[in-house]
């Protein structure tokens, strides 16, 4: 990073404004005045070696203050809950040595870039209590973990697809200390997974980054269809601003980094998204006072 952040900092996902090389992130980033950027990693993996090392370079020289990486893995179908329940993660067993090795070769595209998080959705974890596929999913977060820790990089795992308690569940089990949480609260909506304020009391001590999205529910949701759609920050149902000021008041000091899945928003609209965002911090600082 080129400097140092203020607790609660705002910044934008890459992928949220379709921008994955360094001189169109700097732009976007100049032009909504932030200094902190989540880096898309999969683009990168898909380039040619010769392309992928000057788009590296340009990035570790840009100035940007990557707060962490993100990466997808091919074949991960989100065209609806049933879908990303059998391709995303680590759960189909077929993919998972292809997905190991691309998690592996991300970390070492953030060691070069200086990046300590890498976040991922790990797919819908097992409750506990189906020992043997409980026990199988432990087993292959633990190899990606080890794998990052190669690169001295911690594997962050987005909330959403399981329950707080349950993501709790394979935190404890995993017992590895580069294991930690990227918090998205709309995806606790979108998912139908619970309360974000109640999944922020219970995953708190966990959190190591944070995604501002909201979501609204839906009044009637279709079975294995998703359970809500995107909105703009504060105007849906994931307690965004009491969820921050909880994270806030349990020692969480990192970027609150603005996603939306819809990807390629105007300046204008994302331009007020930041400026509720950092209202909204503002006001919780003002509180301390």
């Amino acid at each position: 990073m080129s400097a140092a952040l203020q607790p609660l900092e705002v910044g934008i996902c890459s992928w949220s404004v379709g921008a994955h090389l360094a001189k169109p992130l700097q732009r976007v980033l100049r032009q909504l005045s932030v200094r902190v950027a989540q880096l898309s990693i999969a683009p990168l993996l898909d380039m040619p070696a010769t392309k992928r090392r000057l788009a590296l370079k340009d990035l570790a020289s840009s100035g940007i203050n990557f707060s962490a990486a993100m990466i997808s893995f091919k074949g991960e179908d989100y065209s609806d809950r049933a879908a990303i329940k059998m391709t995303g993660g680590l759960v189909a067993t077929k993919m998972f040595p292809a997905r190991l090795r691309r998690a592996a070769d991300a970390a070492k595209v953030c060691q070069t870039l200086g990046i300590g998080l890498l976040s991922m959705h790990v797919g819908f974890i097992p409750q506990p209590g189906e020992k043997k596929a409980f026990s199988q999913m432990l087993d292959r977060v633990r190899k990606v973990a080890d794998a990052l820790a190669k690169c001295e990089v911690t594997l962050v795992l987005e909330t959403g697809q399981e329950t707080a308690p349950t993501l709790l569940a394979l935190l404890e089990g995993a017992k590895r200390r580069n294991i930690g949480v990227n918090f998205d609260p709309a995806n606790m909506v979108l998912y139908g997974s619970g309360s974000p304020t109640q999944a922020a009391e219970i995953l708190a001590p966990w959190v190591k980054h944070v995604h501002a999205k909201d979501a609204r529910k839906s009044r009637f949701p279709l079975e294995d269809a998703w359970c809500g759609a995107e909105a703009p920050l504060g105007a849906g149902d994931a307690e965004l601003v009491d969820v921050v000021r909880i994270l806030y008041s349990r020692g969480y000091l990192g970027p609150l980094v603005i996603e939306r899945e819809s990807g390629n928003l105007s300046v204008e609209r994302l331009q007020r998204e930041v400026d509720f965002l950092r209202e909204a911090v503002e006001r919780l600082r003002q509180s301390e006072v």
